[in-house]
């Protein structure tokens, strides 16, 4: 697995904050097809389907990190 670049992981936290492909885009002030790219990067590198798979794979190998409930 390739690392994730600093944009590649911003954009997979914007994912985890639920955002949508425009408001990403809006966000990082950045093209919704750069956004798109970015998307494809991510799967590519985690083994990704989907936005949803590529979160529980980030999450897997610590990329993202849940608070814990107490």
């Amino acid at each position: 697995m390739s690392k994730l670049s600093a944009r590649e992981q911003e954009v997979l936290w914007l994912l985890a904050a639920g955002r949508r492909n425009a408001e990403i885009a809006e966000a990082l002030c950045v093209s919704i097809k750069t956004v798109e790219f970015h998307n494809r990067r991510i799967y590519e590198k985690l083994g990704a389907r989907s936005r949803a798979d590529a979160l529980i794979k980030a999450q897997q190998r610590s990329i993202l990190s849940w608070p814990q409930a107490s």
